[in-house]
């Protein structure tokens, strides 16, 4: 596990010594006696402060000893309380190990400082020797300083998501409290970026007044070694910081387009940063709240939908519940960023959510609206018509590449089917099954994925028709099914694979229309699902 003390990575510090030692060569032009002694003192100055480094920074700061020496605390121990507490210190602790660092590099820089100043011989005077020394070291100590406190975050933050997923945080996110006017991160990484280029334009006019760079070659030398230096270590800092903070956003878009409510029941961890962290927080209230109204539709389902056998009131409420809230509360949370950082315009992302899910929302009002079309009116659909408007409305839903993977059998004479129910039930009972299905298949990643639509054949003086719905995933048995969807089971509330919700709901759609939806066991050493819908033909 990395430690706090070797927090820069191997990139950060070839870019401090780039820019630190061809500037340093480039001002004083030590010889090479000169050099050795510096380095010398500078490298016992620096034994000395790795050998002092934790033990001061834990007498500065005792609040850091659990995430700096985790097995004098254990964190399995700690309260919940104890736990926000470290939360809150570990956010602060970028800046402070930072602000430390570079107080302890400058006491160590003190040593190496007198021996420029007083051992190397210099054509100008001490005192402008010191400054040069001191505008050099604090030019890199800018640097020094921006690069701990983003590396510093990112650790943290890292850090954090490994308890979380050990430990389960979830609770210790959700309490802790997050100051939606602190822009402390943009702050710090603005004062060490701003800082760099103050000090090299007066680490450039230092040059220029002291006069010892031997001619006009020499001094564009020196001032242009200063300037690349500047640009050099600017750039890594800014770098940085957007890794830091678009790695963050990654993350949570992840966690948008994985989401599932059946599964996701964990918090998002959050990060150090106060910007991140109001994002995953309000991305886990979201979250919280669509999971309690899930709990609610199961309870007004399995008690009162099951009992009125989806009247109009029902079937409509359920359908919009069920199958609109997760798009619009996705299109909900994007407008509110948006609205509230209007230069995340920019970000193509949030663009992409809101295209991608409004039109997913529209496919589904287009649903319901010929759902109420054929309310009171006359009950009857082709197998055919209703079976393409599902396929649109899944490849909306399933906008990724691997859907396009997954190959659909159907036979004509299925599709020709005319059978007593109205196009907007139908189309709502297809895109169920086949999209737990598709669910299915690209979860498990199946190389050959394929979905067949077919029905058995029957006596033709039979009044009803039973289609089957095959696919080769990990599979479904009857038990589960009946467990899931049958009349007065409870929904299960911590089932990582529970898929009962929308089950529930089109297997009481079918028995409406006196139908029937069950599962059927496949043979030992076949995969996948096999589900049966039997619904009156017209």
């Amino acid at each position: 596990m990395k430690r706090f003390e070797d927090v820069l990575s191997p990139l950060s510090w070839l870019v401090l010594y780039l820019g630190f030692f061809p500037l340093f060569l480039a001002v004083f032009r030590p010889s090479l006696k000169e050099f050795l002694v510096f380095y010398a003192v500078d490298f016992v100055a620096l034994a000395i402060m790795r050998a002092l480094d934790r033990r001061l920074f834990l007498k500065l700061y005792p609040d850091a000893i659990p995430y700096y020496v985790p097995e004098l605390a254990p964190l399995e121990t700690l309260s919940i309380d104890e736990k926000v507490a470290v939360y809150q210190s570990m956010s602060r602790c970028p800046e402070r190990r930072a602000r430390y660092c570079v107080a302890v590099s400058f006491l160590k820089a003190l040593p190496g400082a007198a021996v420029v100043v007083f051992y190397w011989q210099h054509t100008v005077g001490n005192f402008m020797q010191f400054l040069l020394i001191m505008g050099v070291s604090f030019f890199i100590y800018s640097y020094f300083y921006g690069a701990i406190y983003i590396e510093t975050h990112t650790l943290v933050s890292r850090r954090l998501a490994e308890w979380h997923k050990r430990y389960d945080w979830s609770e210790v996110f959700r309490r802790v409290p997050i100051d939606s006017r602190s822009k402390n991160f943009e702050f710090q990484e603005g004062i060490a970026l701003a800082s760099i280029f103050i000090l090299m334009i007066l680490l450039q006019w230092l040059i220029i007044k002291g006069g010892h760079y031997g001619g006009s070659t020499s001094l564009a030398l020196q001032l242009s070694i200063v300037g690349i230096s500047g640009v050099l270590l600017t750039m890594r800092l800014w770098y940085l910081g957007r890794f830091h903070f678009v790695g963050g956003l990654q993350s949570l878009f992840r966690a948008l387009e994985d989401f599932d409510p059946e599964k996701f029941h964990a918090a998002v961890p959050l990060h150090s940063s106060a910007t991140l962290a109001r994002f995953e927080k309000t991305f886990n209230s979201l979250m919280d709240r669509l999971r309690a109204y899930r709990q609610e539709l199961w309870r007004w389902i399995t008690f009162q939908a099951e009992e009125s056998r989806f009247r109009a009131l029902g079937e409509i409420s359920a359908l919009i519940v069920h199958d609109l809230s997760a798009p619009l509360h996705v299109i909900r949370f994007c407008t509110e960023e948006l609205r509230n950082h209007p230069e995340r315009f920019k970000d193509g992302r949030y663009i992409e959510q809101l295209s991608v899910n409004g039109k997913r929302s529209l496919e589904l009002i287009d649903s319901l609206k010929g759902y109420l079309r054929n309310t009171g009116g006359s009950v009857g659909v082709e197998l055919g018509d209703a079976y393409r408007d599902a396929r649109r409305l899944l490849e909306s839903q399933f906008f990724t590449e691997d859907f396009k993977k997954i190959t659909f059998d159907t036979d004509a004479a299925s599709l020709r089917l005319k059978l007593r129910i109205a196009k907007a039930d139908l189309i709502h009972i297809l895109v169920n099954l086949i999209g737990n299905s598709v669910q299915n298949l690209l979860a498990a990643r199946i190389s050959d994925a394929r979905i067949r639509v077919f029905h058995e054949a029957k006596d033709p003086e039979e009044a009803c028709a039973t289609l089957l719905i095959r696919d080769n995933g990990t599979g479904m048995r009857s038990e589960r099914f009946e467990r899931l969807t049958g009349v007065g089971q409870l929904p299960p509330k911590e089932d990582p694979e529970a898929h009962g919700l929308g089950l529930r709901l089109v297997r009481r759609l079918a028995e409406k229309y006196e139908g029937e939806l069950s599962v059927r066991d496949l043979p030992s050493g076949e995969a996948g699902t096999l589900v049966a819908l039997t619904l009156p033909l017209l």
